[in-house]
């Protein structure tokens, strides 16, 4: 192709790229030379005519006679020849202009004369991917514009995550402001991804558009893009697998928050129902001590029983003694005292198992006594800061409670017995005594029998309580598990807030 071809094609491009406003005005341009010419053809007709007038009035000798017309005509002609010579001079500066059009028409013509459809195809589609990379520029730079916003707004939010994350990290917070910020950190963290995501879309877009437009690789400007895109696209990769690295821990650690605050209101409430029932077993120690009681005046009223029975035996071996002697001395027979004397050795063998019974049980019943005494003292050691700090004190509180059942069960077997030997005291007496002696024991074996009635309703509680401290223990050991994980992370402050929260004393 000529480089005349070429200029006109670049004249002609140029000519295309005008907007319709400046076409427009371009048409009007050539509608305003068209008419000046035509203008300008009129004016020398007019100044021909007016040349011919002015011969014949001079041939005729009419000057004067017609000076005035004649004046007139030529200023016309006059003021005709100055707006001629402006139109003149205007169309002379745009001859050049039409000059340049006409040529530009020939080759034009003799360009669409000899180009060949293939020449004109591969035009159409420069001109048209002339378009295409035009408009994909424009893309470029919006989405450049789009990405670097983000990527802004990216560094805003992700220096904000960092300051947070340490405030939790350190222990800054307290916990329930930790649950919080968790959840800031967690709308931030979402909204970094989306970031992320978009801003990396834009970096592939980005280099996919700068390919598309055919720009060589060796182009500044493709390498300064293609630098830019990669940095950037390199820092929120990294920053996004840090932010999604923090994103886990900071679900792992919420988790561990959570199962915090669930032990620690499951150990409330297992403290708060264990308070209930220590509260319940120091009222059942006062039933037990006001059992003691009431049995220990029984064993006076059988000592003062005792003390008569012994007093009748000295009176029957005396009387006994005398028979013995008025047998040897009238040598009868005394089978009756013998009887008398068998009977009373009988009812002296069963009062003294009876008696040995009763102190027996006193003596079970003194040492209940002093195992309520202990269980009054752990409740007391309950209440102090070393319930979850020292270990022995769950084995302790453990063997209490153990050895409590087991004299309750010793107590309840020694009640019975008292209840059976009761019974047939009050059978073997109801004869020997009035019948106030004997009402008044029939109450005692009355009281002993409601006693052993609340005994068993006591030992089914502390059954139920075993069982719960059995639950108690459980939780306080998932409480050391939570404590322990805590200084392994070298959480001080969080360590000290849970060990106040997990304490008796917090309650």
């Amino acid at each position: 192709m000529s480089p005349e071809v070429i200029s006109v094609l670049g004249k002609v491009n140029k000519i295309l790229q005008l907007t319709s406003q400046q076409q427009s005005a371009l048409m009007d341009l050539y509608q305003e030379k068209y008419r000046l010419v035509n203008e300008k053809h009129l004016m020398k007709q007019f100044e021909t005519g007016t040349n011919k007038v002015v011969h014949w009035i001079k041939s005729k000798g009419l000057e004067e006679a017609g000076s005035v017309d004649i004046g007139e005509s030529l200023a016309a002609a006059l003021l005709l020849e100055e707006k001629l010579n402006k139109l003149t001079n205007k169309v002379e500066s745009m001859k050049e202009d039409v000059t340049e059009l006409k040529r530009l028409a020939d080759v034009l013509r003799d360009f669409n004369e000899s180009i060949t459809d293939q020449e004109l195809k591969r035009l159409n589609k420069k001109y048209s991917k002339f378009i295409s990379t035009y408009k994909q520029r424009q893309s470029l730079v919006t989405r450049s514009v789009c990405m670097y916003r983000g990527l802004e707004e990216w560094r805003t939010l992700y220096d904000q995550l960092t300051v947070n994350w340490t405030k939790v990290k350190n222990s800054e917070t307290d916990i329930d402001d930790c649950e919080e910020l968790i959840k800031s950190l967690d709308n931030d963290n979402n909204r970094l991804k989306e970031l992320a995501e978009a801003i990396l879309l834009n970096g592939q877009e980005l280099v996919k558009v700068l390919k598309d437009t055919g720009v060589s690789q060796g182009d500044p400007e493709f390498r300064r893009s293609l630098r830019y895109i990669s940095r950037t696209t390199d820092e929120v990769t990294d920053k996004a697998r840090r932010s999604q690295e923090i994103a886990l821990a900071k679900y792992a650690r919420l988790d561990q928050y959570s199962q915090i605050l669930v032990c620690e209101k499951d150990g409330k409430e297992s403290i708060h129902k264990l308070s209930e029932i220590l509260d319940t077993l120091k009222g059942r120690s006062t039933v037990i001590g006001d059992s003691l009681e009431a049995t220990q005046n029984y064993i006076m009223e059988l000592e003062e029983h005792k003390k008569e029975v012994d007093h009748t035996r000295e009176y029957a071996k005396g009387l006994l003694a005398s028979a013995v002697n008025q047998r040897e001395t009238l040598g009868g027979d005394l089978s009756p005292n013998e009887v008398l004397q068998a009977e009373l050795k009988e009812i002296s063998s069963e009062l003294e198992s009876t008696f040995t019974l009763i102190r027996s049980l006193l003596q079970r019943l003194e040492r209940i006594q002093t195992v309520q005494e202990g269980a009054e003292s752990s409740i007391k050691y309950w209440g102090s800061e070393r319930l979850f700090s020292d270990e022995s004190s769950w084995s302790e509180i453990e063997r209490v409670l153990n050895n409590m059942e087991e004299k309750g069960g010793d107590l309840q077997t020694a009640v019975n017995i008292c209840i059976k030997l009761g019974g047939e005291l009050l059978q073997s007496l109801s004869a020997d005594f009035d019948s106030e002696s004997v009402q008044y024991v029939d109450t005692l074996h009355k009281s002993l029998i409601d006693q052993e009635i609340q005994l068993t309703s006591l030992l089914t509680t502390r059954r139920h309580e075993l069982k719960n401290h059995q639950k108690l223990i459980s939780v306080h050991q998932a409480n050391e598990e939570v404590l322990l994980w805590i200084r392994e992370q070298g959480l001080p402050h969080l360590t000290a807030y849970c060990s106040l929260r997990f304490s008796v004393s917090s309650i």
